[in-house]
């Protein structure tokens, strides 16, 4: 049989096993970490507790340990920071989740007054025919 490689890294990554059992023990008790009733409770225990175990190992302050739900809010997080704006890029190859990054329009001087509210009207608009 010849050697197979895993190559579609954007539908799934193969997940390591002790990753697997990791959340499978998480996984096995309920609790919404954002509920405050005791399930709740315990969940963010847990949460907070990989969140400072993580830490530790990347040298950085707990709070700035960030989960993400997926790609594309992880590549919101990186290119808006949790400071504000910075450009991280691992790649050259463009994704639809990292459009290229386009200064705002300044407006020209004819479309900048258009762009104000109008007035209201002077008085309200009669009505012709109306029956009262």
């Amino acid at each position: 049989m010849r050697p197979t490689a895993y190559l579609d890294y954007n539908a799934t990554t193969p997940v390591r096993p002790e990753v697997v059992a990791a959340m499978a023990d998480a996984m096995a008790e309920p609790g919404n970490p954002s509920s405050v009733h005791g399930f709740g409770r315990r969940a963010r225990a847990r949460v907070e507790a990989v969140r400072r175990k993580l830490a530790s190992r990347l040298g950085v302050a707990p709070d700035r340990v960030v989960f993400t739900s997926g790609g594309t809010e992880a590549n919101h997080l990186a290119l808006l920071g949790l400071d504000g704006p910075r450009l991280v890029s691992s790649s050259s190859i463009p994704r639809s989740s990292t459009p290229t990054p386009r200064p705002p329009a300044s407006p020209s001087p004819e479309t900048a007054s258009s762009t104000s509210r109008p007035s209201p009207p002077s008085s309200p608009p009669t009505t012709r025919g109306s029956s009262r």
